[in-house]
């Protein structure tokens, strides 16, 4: 299509073609421009976000240098925990220590099973025997009845002589030759009955002395100890 030129007051018409090559230089003058601008930004704003970018990996610790913190770093830790420790190790070792309360004294005894118990010393007294040579059963039984009498304690004959009799039969001489047990109540070992005379080994008032405040200590009366020995079946006392 042409347009039409203007004679006088009409104007000639001009090629579509004119038209739209000068659209196409005008664009193509438009873009060139935009290139021209952004390629000036870029080079104003590369030099900075490089620099930005060095500066930043400059200050970034490299792989070598973190490898290498972390022993050190896990070393004095160590350090400072086993110094901690011996501090406390001091601190442990300078803490006095309590003293222990003395123990009271006790004289220890024990029955025919080996175990023991407190005695009071007593002795023989003035209950007197021959030491050695043959003996009475029934002066040594006469002693015995006499000391539990003099200790208000008559009563208790009957278990006293039943354990006596079963024990040693009333021999101030009779010996476990298995145990060890000695005497007339079977002291095991006998030399116990050392608290209550020198003469333990021969003098039947030092012996029954022993035995009877023995019965006392343990199991608080000849009678209580007869319970134990007879009546609950443990056959010592």
């Amino acid at each position: 299509m042409t347009q039409q030129l203007r004679t006088g007051a009409t104007r000639a018409s001009k090629p579509a073609a004119l038209a739209t090559a000068r659209r196409n230089r005008a664009i193509g003058a438009s873009v060139a421009t935009c290139m021209v601008a952004g390629l000036a930004i870029a080079a104003i704003v590369q030099p900075t976000i490089s620099g930005g970018a060095t500066a930043a990996a400059a200050e970034l610790p490299s792989v070598a240098e973190i490898s290498a913190a972390q022993p050190q770093s896990y070393q004095a830790n160590l350090a400072s925990a086993v110094n901690s420790s011996r501090d406390e190790s001091v601190e442990l070792e300078l803490e006095p220590e309590p003293t222990p309360e003395p123990a009271p004294a006790t004289t220890s005894s024990s029955d025919s099973s080996g175990e023991s118990s407190s005695d009071s010393s007593g002795g023989g007294g003035g209950y007197s025997y021959p030491a050695g040579g043959s003996y009475d059963p029934g002066s040594i039984q006469g002693i015995a009845q006499q000391m539990l009498a003099d200790r208000g304690m008559g009563d208790q004959w009957g278990c006293f002589e039943a354990i006596i009799g079963q024990e040693s039969g009333w021999n101030p001489y009779a010996q476990n030759p298995s145990s060890g047990a000695y005497g007339i109540p079977q002291a095991l070992p006998g030399s116990k009955m050392a608290s209550h005379g020198s003469d333990w080994a021969t003098n039947p008032a030092t012996q029954l002395a022993w035995a009877i405040d023995y019965m006392n200590g343990r199991y608080g009366s000849p009678c209580g100890a007869y319970d134990f020995k007879f009546n609950q079946g443990n056959g010592w006392y």
